[in-house]
């Protein structure tokens, strides 16, 4: 299962450098933005790669975060695969945590930032 992660990670990776982050929502928090352009489709799933833009910086010096993430249209849940913490904004800087992570599928509350990340995806 980790090397399908892995694979799909190394294939994504070029993403980052002519990615096209499109506002998704806005908050107190900072921007979500997902890269329309990452859509990549392996039924029944969709992955795509999540931007978030925080206002401010945490404790870890972290401003942004990039989050791949595997999204069930047909269940309404997502899964995170992947997520890279940055010192600069705009998933720019260098990478102070990151990896694979083992979260499991969760179904996003109603107007929630997860909820409409799936909306968008799915329609």
């Amino acid at each position: 299962m980790q090397v399908r992660t892995l694979l799909l990670i190394i294939i994504c990776w070029p993403v980052f450098t002519v990615a096209q982050w499109e506002l998704l929502s806005e908050s107190y928090h900072g921007n979500v933005y997902l890269d329309s352009q990452s859509h990549k489709r392996k039924k029944p799933y969709y992955f795509v790669w999540q931007l978030q833009d925080f206002n401010t910086e945490d404790k870890r010096g972290v401003k942004s975060r990039r989050i791949l993430n595997k999204i069930n249209c047909q269940t309404g849940e997502r899964k995170i695969l992947y997520a890279t913490s940055h010192s600069e904004h705009m998933g720019k800087g260098s990478v102070l945590i990151g990896g694979v992570t083992q979260s499991s599928w969760t179904e996003p509350l109603p107007k929630t930032v997860g909820a409409k990340l799936i909306s968008e995806v799915c329609s």
